[in-house]
């Protein structure tokens, strides 16, 4: 059976990649909009060169030329999970395929829910003193605090992130449980704290976003002793991808 599986997948992947190739290609397409148009020329009597006039095709015959719609092969559930899961670009999945189709979304989130939320990490910025005053805040350095994947919740709407028990202040190591009684990692610094986010990508490309801009909870875990971080986790991840695309906007203008 498992077998029969792998040859069926592989005889139809190419077409899969024929159709994902496809789609791509109209989302990226700056004038898909636009009605086809042929070229005549215009008689001018008083110029030897005749610029070209754009056209429209009458309606017929663009029915005509109009290729006939191809849909996706039905395929079991598994063969297209395989077929997604090759691709390299999670962006991709999460802003263009998974709007494509009902089973395209339930594909993209088992993915995203097996294979991107439990590498996510978030590191929360924690600033001595207050951005616009410049005043001290803390009396701390902030230790180097980063959350990572701990579970889903029981209905799995929410993901929950949860620091180390242990962090560096410093050249030294401190306890969780001692940062927080100390004031150096205190409910109120995280929730001031910038979180840069990391989704499907190395630390270095994460993006930044706000506590307060999301539906996320900061709590302190008193039988585990760490903080943890409760989140929508499909809105995490849309707004992750909105920060990006902003992100890569304001490179582009600038």
């Amino acid at each position: 059976m498992q077998v029969y599986k792998a040859q069926q997948r592989d005889s139809l992947t190419p077409h899969i990649i024929y159709h994902t190739s496809f789609i791509r290609a109209l989302n990226s397409s700056p004038r898909a909009s636009e009605p086809l148009t042929t070229h005549k020329m215009k008689p001018n009597m008083n110029n030897r060169f005749q610029l070209p006039i754009r056209s429209k095709i009458p309606e017929s015959q663009l029915t005509e030329m109009t290729p006939a719609p191809r849909t996706l092969p039905q395929l079991p559930t598994e063969l297209w999970l395989q077929i997604l899961e090759q691709t390299q670009d999670p962006q991709y999945l999460w802003t263009v395929l998974r709007s494509f189709s009902p089973n395209f979304n339930a594909y993209v989130e088992r993915i995203f829910l097996h294979t991107y939320l439990p590498a996510m990490s978030v590191q929360p910025a924690m600033p001595r003193r207050d951005p616009d005053t410049g005043a001290l805040r803390y009396a701390h350095f902030a230790p180097i605090t980063i959350f990572t994947y701990s579970s889903l919740s029981p209905d799995k709407l929410r993901v929950i992130l949860a620091t180390a028990k242990e962090a560096k202040m410093g050249e030294t190591t401190h306890s969780m449980e001692s940062l927080n009684e100390l004031g150096a990692l205190s409910k109120k610094r995280l929730d001031d704290a910038v979180l840069w986010v990391s989704i499907g990508c190395k630390r270095a490309q994460a993006v930044s976003m706000y506590t307060a801009t999301t539906s996320g909870t900061i709590a302190w875990d008193d039988e585990e002793k760490v903080w943890t971080w409760e989140v929508d986790w499909r809105e995490l991840v849309s707004k992750y991808y909105d920060a990006k695309k902003q992100r890569s906007s304001n490179r582009r203008r600038g």
